[in-house]
């Protein structure tokens, strides 16, 4: 620990070093990130295809169902809202194969538009304590990585399911079910509360 007296001195030569060597504060000053904003409030928002889910096919879905594609979607909210980016959700993409992403890269790129995120939906925990679950988690976590860049989106949000019970008998959190609350106090197991 630095006295008061130490901590001056050390306060009293950063900012001699600061003074003497200029080229510091301008490296000092670039070394943060940088981005830049755009200034008008519609370009920097996305509409998410998720709170559409009843109105866009899923994958689910029956051809001539009368809902929109997903290819259709960013013309949609240009044209309806004056919004150019859209984020969709993983049920909405017919395919993962390449012809389909290509295809919808194409129209959001005609639509002036962009994809900035997508949100993916998956079955597989990357938590799960089976390895066999965890290598589905990673593969299929992989394969949206994977569309994500093909389409141009940079950023993949992926939501974790819960990790299914193991054979082990402990809990999605990896404790034994004693430890999640499973006996609420040291008197049921012969010992004094609270232990």
């Amino acid at each position: 620990m630095n006295t008061r007296r130490q901590f001056l001195g050390l306060a009293a030569g950063s900012a001699a070093g600061a003074l003497v060597w200029p080229e510091l504060r301008a490296f000092a000053a670039d070394s943060g990130p940088k981005m830049q904003f755009p200034a008008a409030a519609r370009e920097r928002i996305a509409i998410a295809s998720y709170p559409f889910r009843h109105f866009i096919v899923g994958r689910g879905d029956k051809a001539g169902s009368g809902k929109m594609e997903l290819k259709e979607f960013a013309a949609h909210v240009s044209a309806k809202f004056n919004i150019k980016k859209i984020e969709p959700w993983s049920e909405h993409f017919r395919s993962l194969e390449k012809a389909y992403l290509e295809e919808l890269r194409a129209a959001v790129a005609k639509a002036g538009g962009a994809i900035v995120n997508m949100a993916v939906d998956g079955e597989h925990s990357p938590y799960a304590a089976d390895s066999a679950e965890l290598e589905r988690a990673v593969a299929f976590s992989n394969q949206w990585i994977d569309a994500a860049a093909a389409i141009g989106s940079p950023s993949v949000r992926t939501n974790i399911p819960r990790a299914k019970e193991c054979e082990t008998g402990f809990g999605t959190d990896g404790r034994e079910p004693e430890a999640r609350g499973g006996i609420r106090s040291g008197e049921e197991r012969g010992g004094q509360p609270g232990e």
